[in-house]
């Protein structure tokens, strides 16, 4: 959070007016990849929200919308001081204290907004005194009231009308999108198995996907990639696992939704990273992995993730001198990272330069064991192709 803090504080002071605009926190988020701790660059967290809603809502909508923000702050005081009833006093302040107190940590909820405009609405109306009773049924009707007050009424309906259905839309949009990730998560544990049991896994994947595609049809804008890229998944594990007969339509299904994903959220660099997965499943499409995953690194430069990635592809290609010169960028970035010298190890060992390789093992292995098991495997199967006749 701290990165994420700083990061959208030096957004607002850049954009100052118009702030980065309402989503814009991600992307310009990685213009700032420095600010973050070395030690967790290479996880690939996205920084989505800027996680303090006072923060999120400087740096994308400016100083004006922050103004604005404390305007409602102010307004929440100056009814809060107008209730007479104690305990509704209360019951106000605790909300307001509690959701400006856990909105410290987090934001860019569409929910919790809504919330805090009823909070100060039910502040203002109680803030008012009780109006005389009406003397008598004719009287006060919504007919006798001037137009403007007739108009203003009929649009703050139509507002609140539009308003529930887009809740009752999203609401029934997530539901969805949580039974599809059920599902998926079952057919994962189906296909992992020992022995796989392939045909729940896939009846598993298919109710995923069905669920994910109604969430799909029934989401906001901008939640939309997310389930076409858990569907772009879903058919990756059914490639990986399914019926033979039905890899080349997978394969494509999910290369389709993982385009779709990128159409609605281009500046969402991990989903140039999961093309360039699908690119290298098929021989014919792997020449285009490394210019996917060239996407992500332009939008996140200073990320190992995406660096890494480009030098295992690259590897897979043969491209091994180009390989080289990727990790050189990110020991640049993070020294002595395991990854890279775990990479440069399996580039040293294909190339057959084993002494680098061996100096790399006596490095490696003493601080990381995993990677030490990863060597011997490496080794081993490096071994056992040179041995085997061609």
């Amino acid at each position: 959070r701290l990165f994420f803090w700083q990061a959208a504080w030096r957004n607002a002071w850049a954009w100052p007016l118009t702030g980065v605009g309402p989503g814009g926190q991600e992307g310009a988020a990685y213009l700032h990849r420095e600010l973050e701790p070395l030690a967790t660059r290479a996880q690939g967290r996205t920084p989505d929200s800027a996680h303090n809603q006072f923060l999120d809502i400087l740096a994308c909508a400016g100083w004006p919308g922050f103004l604005l923000l404390l305007a409602t702050l102010v307004l929440f005081a100056l009814s809060l001081r107008q209730i007479q009833n104690i305990e509704m006093r209360a019951a106000l302040l605790g909300a307001a204290v509690s959701f400006w107190t856990a909105h410290l940590f987090t934001s860019g909820t569409v929910s919790a907004e809504f919330l805090w405009i009823f909070i100060v609405a039910l502040a203002s109306l109680y803030s008012r005194p009780a109006p005389d009773p009406i003397p008598s049924p004719d009287t006060g009707s919504l007919g006798e009231l001037p137009a403007r007050a007739q108009l203003a009424i009929g649009v703050g309906f139509i507002i609140f009308l539009s308003a529930t259905l887009a809740a009752a839309l999203s609401f029934s949009s997530l539901r969805w999108g949580e039974l599809g990730l059920e599902a998926s998560n079952r057919a994962d544990a189906d296909f992992a198995a020992q022995p796989p049991r392939s045909l729940e896994g896939e009846l598993q994947s298919y109710r995923a996907l069905a669920l994910f595609q109604k969430a799909a049809n029934f989401s906001p804008a901008w939640m939309g990639w997310h389930y076409h890229q858990r569907m772009s998944n879903s058919y990756l594990s059914l490639f990986k696992y399914g019926r033979p007969d039905q890899r080349p339509r997978n394969w494509l299904q999910a290369k389709e939704n993982c385009q779709i994903a990128i159409a609605l959220a281009p500046h969402k660099p991990f989903l140039y990273e999961l093309l360039a997965t699908i690119y290298m499943l098929q021989p014919q499409s792997a020449p285009m992995a490394p210019h996917a995953v060239n996407m992500a690194i332009a939008l996140d430069p200073r990320n190992p993730r995406y660096l890494l990635f480009k030098a295992r592809i690259l590897t897979d290609l043969g491209r091994y001198e180009q390989a080289l010169k990727v990790l050189d960028h990110v020991d640049g970035i993070v020294p002595s990272l395991s990854h890279s010298l775990y990479n440069r190890f399996a580039i040293y060992t294909f190339q057959g330069r084993q002494a680098e390789a061996q100096k790399i093992y006596n490095y490696l292995s003493p601080r990381d064991p995993q990677a030490q098991r990863a060597m011997d495997g490496l080794r081993q199967q490096y071994a056992s192709k040179e041995s085997s006749p061609r």
